[in-house]
């Protein structure tokens, strides 16, 4: 609390100033006193608020599919990677964050077979994951397409590289969030 209190007016923060004992059980207080903060409710951001600040932020995010899902809300500021979620390892996917498909994830994705892909991409998509971000103006396989648009989550490209697309997007939700 130090730091929050020190830099308030400078950066604003997260803190209400609520006390914690006030908030809970009369027998709980001493289990708070001196080890706990009562913080605003992370707010969220919907993706289409994200589409618009692209541009002042230097990049451009396009609608490729998946419109009807705009408003779904971003709740984390750190963009995530899938890594091997697309492999079945996907207990780190989480609900709130968007995702960046670079060249390995479009091209393993367009490796699959066919039955295969769809179920790789709908285990994502019922995964809570707001948007999918693809980078380097990469052309997905039909089927992300039509899953994005069957599940109402918007599918986003740009052409920047990967690596600057995550930077960009976590300078922006950061700020936004």
């Amino acid at each position: 609390n130090f730091w929050f209190a020190r830099l308030g007016h400078v950066v604003p923060n997260h803190l209400t100033g609520i006390d914690p004992e006030s908030v809970v059980a009369p027998e709980e207080r001493e289990q708070v006193r001196g080890r706990a903060i009562v913080v605003k409710k992370l707010a969220t951001l919907p993706v289409e608020a994200v589409v618009r600040a692209a541009v002042p932020s230097g990049f451009e995010l396009t609608v490729v599919a998946g419109a009807t899902g705009l408003g779904r809300g971003i709740d984390n500021p750190y963009p995530q990677k899938t890594g091997l979620a697309l492999a079945g390892f996907d207990a780190s996917l989480q609900a709130g964050r968007l995702l960046v498909f670079g060249e390995s994830e479009v091209r393993y994705l367009a490796g699959l077979p066919p039955e295969r892909r769809q179920d790789v991409i709908a285990r994502v998509f019922s995964r809570g994951v707001p948007c999918i971000v693809l980078t380097k103006h990469l052309s997905p396989p039909d089927d992300l397409l039509t899953g994005a648009d069957t599940a109402g989550v918007p599918l986003l490209r740009t052409a920047l590289p990967t690596p600057i697309t995550l930077a960009r997007l976590t300078a922006l939700l950061d700020d936004q969030l």
